[in-house]
């Protein structure tokens, strides 16, 4: 057997290296943990290579898609081009046979009067009616307005299938046009006012993606709100435990149960003293196995004598050196040690091992960080801690951990669900 710290061989039954003194069972077990910590880093890792893998497929993916309807609009593109020439094609056809066809028709209409003329100079004189009597005069003003705008009609419509048709000078083409232009430039106008309007009306509304913003309105009564995932929390009503979603509010399992936890990443529901977990659907399922811990307790404290970082397992405290120190930020409560008693002072501070106390303040209660920031309360006070230590929208009563940039808060009374991260 070789000692795990300096590998000098040890005979069986050794609890001490005879080179560097070194406890052998805990260098053991310490080898054990480090061992343990390289391996989940290692399946960390792996995952998220994974995790990347299968985003970058589901952006080839989305890229194919949309080269594919780049395409189609091209050929629509295409096709739109060739039927605009066929019918160009088609109107230029149809003006030359109208125009020879006028052609024709005032020749014969030339022919028509010269004959009428002839025959007119052997007609005898007819007899001279009698005059109608005269329609009152404001009568006949309608009647003549009437006939005026029957007969504008009439020359307006007859102009547009003229320009429709491409019958007209250019020039006349080109009036029109602009008379065109104007109509649709004043509708454009009043379609921009309106929409301007509208819009203005709509920036008087709550931005609902903007940060501390309700993106569900605090109108939720309730004791306590518990975070179990990313995905949905615990809620208390009347001494009773439900489910709750995590985004929108919605209550996915009635506040009818001893209480909810979370047992290996898997919640259960605590039913007339029986565990159960909990489908798809957050609806009661298989009975849950009863499963003994025998971990050993891991907790920061901040020993406020000597102003140093301890690892509190339950059966002993481990003095951590800054090389020791593996996570960035380490939420620890502040306490008193003094020999081997130790006074909790119910405080809590987030420690760096780059800074003693990264926020400068004590908490009274701080949550582990999620999605870059830390719930926290301090006195009335609630709000959330990001990674530089700044305090975030502090102005709570009581908030909860941050996913996908929403969280549960408190505020007079009642819970919502507020935007901590657009």
């Amino acid at each position: 057997m070789n000692c795990p710290k300096c590998g000098e061989n040890l005979e069986e039954g050794m609890k001490f290296c005879t080179k560097c003194g070194a406890n052998v069972e805990e260098a053991l077990k310490e080898k054990e943990e480090m061992e343990q910590k390289a391996k989940e880093e290692a399946e960390k890792r792996e995952k998220e290579e994974q995790e990347r893998k299968e985003k970058e497929a589901e952006l080839q993916a989305e890229s194919e898609r949309l080269e594919e309807e780049k395409r189609k609009l091209e050929e629509e593109k295409r096709k739109i081009e060739e039927d605009k020439l066929r019918s160009i094609r088609e109107a230029e056809k149809e003006k030359n046979a109208e125009e020879n066809a006028k052609k024709a028709i005032e020749v014969s209409e030339n022919d028509k009067e010269e004959a009428k003329k002839e025959e007119d100079k052997f007609k005898p004189a007819q007899k001279t009616k009698p005059k109608k009597k005269s329609k009152g005069f404001i009568r006949r003003f309608i009647d003549r307005l009437i006939l005026i705008i029957v007969l504008i009609v009439i020359i307006v419509g007859g102009i547009y299938l003229l320009h429709k048709g491409g019958y007209l000078p250019e020039r006349a083409s080109d009036e029109i046009n602009k008379l065109i232009d104007q109509v649709k430039d004043l509708r454009e106008k009043e379609k921009k006012e309106y929409k301007d309007e509208k819009v203005s009306i709509e920036k008087e509304k709550p931005d609902e993606k903007e940060k501390g913003k309700w993106k569900v309105e605090n109108t939720i009564e309730a004791e306590d709100i518990k975070s179990l995932n990313e995905d949905v929390s615990a809620i208390e009503v009347d001494g009773k435990w439900g489910i709750i979603d995590n985004k929108n509010g919605e209550i996915h399992l009635d506040t009818k149960y001893e209480d909810i936890y979370m047992q290996e990443s898997k919640i259960v529901v605590v039913d007339n003293g029986k565990g159960y977990y909990v489908d798809s659907k957050y609806q009661l399922a298989d009975e849950a196995e009863e499963i003994v811990y025998d971990v050993e307790k891991r907790e920061y404290i901040f020993n406020v004598i000597d102003n140093s970082l301890y690892l509190d397992t339950g059966a002993q405290l481990e003095n951590m050196e800054k090389s020791d120190i593996m996570l960035e930020n380490i939420i620890c409560e502040k306490v008193e040690i003094d020999g081997e008693k130790v006074n909790h002072l119910e405080k809590y501070i987030i420690y760096s091992s780059n800074e003693k106390n990264i926020t400068g303040k004590e908490y009274d209660k701080i949550y582990e960080y999620s999605d870059s920031y830390a719930a926290a309360k301090r006195g009335d006070l609630a709000g959330f801690i990001d990674e530089d230590g700044n305090e975030v929208l502090f102005d709570y009563e009581e908030t909860r951990n941050v996913y996908d940039g929403l969280a549960f808060a408190k505020k007079n009374g009642k819970w919502g669900i507020v935007i901590v991260e657009d």
